[in-house]
């Protein structure tokens, strides 16, 4: 049987796209504990997102499956270099209780890290008030680095919300629309399938005199 590629250095060298894919995996992704695997599973809707981190990556093939009668897709890698590297930047096994932005991860990276985490623990809706973004976390600490980042950014920043063993923090519209541009950026890596309801809801207020700082791609939409 052929040898699985693996890229063993992809997490050594700090760029937009390690921090993008690490805070991805930082929110739906999984280190064992007892051996070098890493892996994420997903709805079957969000299979290019797995792919992307095949081709990025390397690791075995997206495979599907039937979760509890729910098509889904995972993808894994084995690495102890990957396992020693993501520990450094505190995504280790059993993650959740003690889960921030890595201080080590220089800031210029950290919008591609927030994203990351935002595509894997964040939600993009409308209510009748407007548009929502909402991040989850079982941890405090790393929703209070994202709300002082944004803070830093003149961004608005969020109570937190608790519900159950779950925390968030929720955006109203005009944040939701500096947070797009803040996080996103021409041939960025995202999931498309958000990115899109994302400019969605965001052309759906275009015309609102209340709104500012509309996104270029809405603009040359509309």
């Amino acid at each position: 049987m052929p040898e699985v590629y693996v890229n063993h250095n992809y997490f050594s060298t700090q760029n937009e796209k390690m921090a993008y894919i690490m805070g991805f995996l930082a929110a739906d992704g999984n280190v064992s504990k007892k051996d070098n695997r890493i892996q994420s599973q997903l709805s079957i809707k969000d299979k290019e997102q797995l792919e992307l981190f095949h081709n990025e990556i390397g690791g075995c093939e997206v495979y599907n499956y039937d979760n509890n009668g729910y098509p889904a897709c995972g993808w894994h890698c084995f690495s102890a270099q990957i396992k020693r590297d993501l520990a450094t930047y505190g995504i280790v096994p059993n993650k959740t209780g003690h889960l921030s932005i890595p201080k080590n991860l220089d800031k210029q990276y950290w919008k591609d890290f927030i994203r990351g985490y935002f595509d894997g623990d964040g939600s993009i809706y409308e209510d009748a008030n407007g548009i929502r973004l909402s991040i989850t976390s079982a941890n405090r600490e790393i929703l209070d680095d994202i709300n002082s980042y944004f803070k830093e950014n003149n961004i608005k920043s969020s109570n937190l919300y608790n519900d159950h063993n779950n925390k968030d923090i929720r955006f109203r519209t005009q944040a939701s629309i500096d947070i797009y541009n803040l996080l996103y950026y021409k041939d960025c890596l995202c999931l498309k399938r958000k990115k899109n309801r994302y400019l969605e809801l965001i052309k759906k207020r275009y015309n609102s005199t209340r709104l500012r700082n509309f996104p270029a791609e809405v603009e040359e939409i509309c």
